[in-house]
């Protein structure tokens, strides 16, 4: 059980880190047309990485709520 707790501590942890990185990489970009495109692209792959890691969070923590009920009805989980 804490397995499935810490998984979820887990990845929110690597979602974050993904997005600091890629919020570093907008910082780096000129300040030109070029600049905003590539801005703009790591914007959009910013948005798709927030919602694949809110879908990913919202699956481990439904895991954890399953495993909970589970142990609850085996009266190992109090």
């Amino acid at each position: 059980m804490p397995e499935a707790f810490n998984a979820i501590s887990t990845q929110r942890a690597a979602c974050d880190q993904e997005l600091k990185t890629l919020q570093a990489r907008k910082g780096t970009a000129s300040n030109n047309l070029a600049g905003a495109t590539y801005e703009v692209s790591i914007s959009s792959e910013m948005t798709a990485i927030a919602t694949r890691c809110g879908t990913r969070n919202t699956e481990v923590r439904d895991d954890h709520a399953a495993l909970v009920k589970e142990c609850r009805a085996l009266g190992g989980c109090k």
